[in-house]
């Protein structure tokens, strides 16, 4: 047995293949439950529910504004109402600016088609007329 590609379980004691080498059972049926259990505790801070609350709060304050204005809801860029799925956007991505305080202002949100939602992500590119035209560069610095 390799001792850096298998191990032992601690459960059954069965040698296994590692997939990560943190692995410590051979089969999801050898998890014990309080190691599940352990697993799947939910550790968002306070912070952090505040964070995503906001971004909840303005994304549904967003696709009331666009309903109240048009009487439907529709994509901010191309307005099409006919999508299979529309999406609240940020125009500065989670994944550049992951907690700045700007993330989930409505400067830096934009309400779209799947189609829309493609195109701003296909390149970065794509988004820079929004940033210019919203001023985000100067409140991203």
């Amino acid at each position: 047995m390799n001792q850096k590609t298998h191990k032992k379980c601690k459960s059954c004691g069965k040698d296994f293949r590692l997939f990560k080498t943190t692995d410590k059972f051979c089969s999801f049926k050898c998890v014990p439950d309080k190691e599940i259990q352990k697993r799947t505790i939910n550790k968002v801070s306070n912070k952090q529910k505040e964070f995503d609350s906001e971004y909840e709060k303005n994304r549904k304050a967003l696709i009331k504004e666009i309903f109240d204005k048009n009487g439907k809801i529709i994509c901010e860029r191309c307005y099409t109402d006919k999508s299979i799925m529309f999406s609240t956007h940020h125009i500065m991505f989670r994944s550049e600016y992951p907690r700045h305080p700007m993330l989930h202002s409505r400067d830096n949100l934009i309400h779209l088609c799947y189609d829309c939602h493609e195109y701003y992500h296909d390149k970065k590119s794509n988004r820079d007329s929004l940033v210019k035209e919203r001023g985000l560069i100067e409140k991203f610095k």
